[in-house]
C-alpha cells in the first residue's frame, strides 16, 4: 500500500512539479500541456448594448441585456427557458415552452411527416425583431437562414423530448438544428 502511494505522490510530482506526500522533489518529466477552454460558438461584434425594451406584445417572454462583445457570452439561459433570442441590439429574449405554446401554430409536411409548431418569423417578431440580414438557429447542429429563406413555412417544431427543432420544406432532412438553445439575429 506504500508503495502504491509512493508511486502516486511521485507520479503527481513529475507530471505537476509539486512535492507531495513527504516525496523528495522531481523535475517534470515534460512540458505541462495547455488545455484550452472551449471558445464560445458565438462572436457578437455589433454596438454595445442598450436598455432592453419593455415587451408590450402577449406573449411576454423575458428579456436581458447580453453583455459586452468583448466577452462574447451570455446571460445565463433561465432554467425553465427553451431558448434565447439575441437580438441586433445584443438583448437577449428568453422562450419556454408556454410563450411558444401561445402563439399561432403552422402545421407543415416534410418528408410526408407532419411537423407543427409556431413560425420562426412569428417567434422574431414577438421578441421585437423587425429589421435582420441574417438568423442562425443553433442547439444540436445549426442553421443560418437569410430573411428571404424566412417564410411562414419555417416552424419551430415541437419534439417528443420537450424541445425544439427547426423545420421546413426547404431544410434537409434531418433537421439541421435539433433541440434549439440559441437563435442568433444580426
Amino acid at each position: 500500500m506504500r508503495r502504491i502511494l509512493s508511486t502516486l505522490c511521485v507520479t503527481a510530482v513529475s507530471v505537476a512539479g509539486l512535492v507531495a506526500c513527504g516525496a523528495t522533489p522531481v523535475a517534470p518529466t515534460a512540458a505541462p500541456v495547455a488545455t484550452a477552454l472551449p471558445q464560445p460558438a458565438l462572436t457578437l461584434t455589433s454596438a454595445p448594448p442598450t436598455v432592453a425594451p419593455t415587451a408590450t406584445a402577449a406573449p411576454s417572454p423575458t428579456a436581458t441585456e447580453a453583455p459586452p462583445a468583448a466577452t462574447a457570452t451570455l446571460p445565463p439561459k433561465p432554467e425553465d427557458a427553451l431558448f434565447q433570442v439575441v437580438k441586433p441590439d445584443r438583448t437577449v429574449v428568453n422562450f419556454t415552452v408556454e410563450d411558444l405554446k401561445k402563439l399561432p401554430f403552422t402545421s407543415i409536411v416534410v418528408n410526408a411527416k407532419p411537423q407543427e409548431g409556431p413560425a420562426l418569423q412569428d417567434v422574431l417578431n414577438v421578441a421585437g425583431v423587425t429589421d435582420y440580414r441574417q438568423v442562425t438557429v443553433s442547439g444540436d447542429g445549426s442553421v443560418t437562414l437569410t430573411r428571404e429563406q424566412i417564410t411562414p413555412q419555417v416552424v419551430l417544431d415541437f419534439a417528443n423530448r420537450g424541445t425544439v427543432k427547426i423545420a421546413s420544406p426547404e431544410l434537409p432532412i434531418p433537421s439541421p438544428a435539433k433541440d434549439i438553445t440559441l437563435i442568433v439575429v444580426e
